[in-house]
């Protein structure tokens, strides 16, 4: 299978909520720009048409992975992973909300959590390291 240019536009809409951002200048987004994209559409199938449901285009993400040598990924599971890691480079949990597109902030929690109790607990040792017994 031969992997196939995505093609973006600027504005998009997370399809679990009802927030909407702008990504027109995010650099590290790899597509073609669709000249006929208009509307809240953002990812089109190789005919040219936005997916049908969610999980079409789950489906086609989960074959791009594959034809990558990315067995047993997901859009989700890669959504995740850049929350993840946005929290390990030391985005808030509001930066992270709002690249996601989530409208409540317990829900970006989730990735900062974890990463803020690794750091409390290295920043515990490195004091504990420091004191003289």
């Amino acid at each position: 299978m031969r992997l196939k240019s995505v093609i973006i536009c600027s504005s998009i809409r997370a399809m679990a909520t009802t927030a909407s951002l702008n990504l027109s200048s995010f650099s590290s987004i790899r597509a073609t720009r669709a000249a006929s994209a208009q509307g809240k559409t953002y990812l089109l199938n190789a005919k040219g048409r936005p997916f049908s449901t969610p999980d079409s285009l789950g489906n086609m993400f989960r074959r791009w992975c594959d034809a990558a040598g990315l067995q047993g990924r997901s859009a989700h599971g890669v959504r995740k992973a850049a929350g993840h890691l946005l929290a390990q480079e030391g985005c808030s949990q509001y930066q992270i909300m709002t690249i996601h597109g989530h409208t409540q902030a317990q829900t970006s929690e989730i990735y900062t959590r974890g990463v803020d109790r690794w750091k409390m607990a290295r920043d515990a040792m490195t004091s504990l390291e420091g004191m003289e017994w």
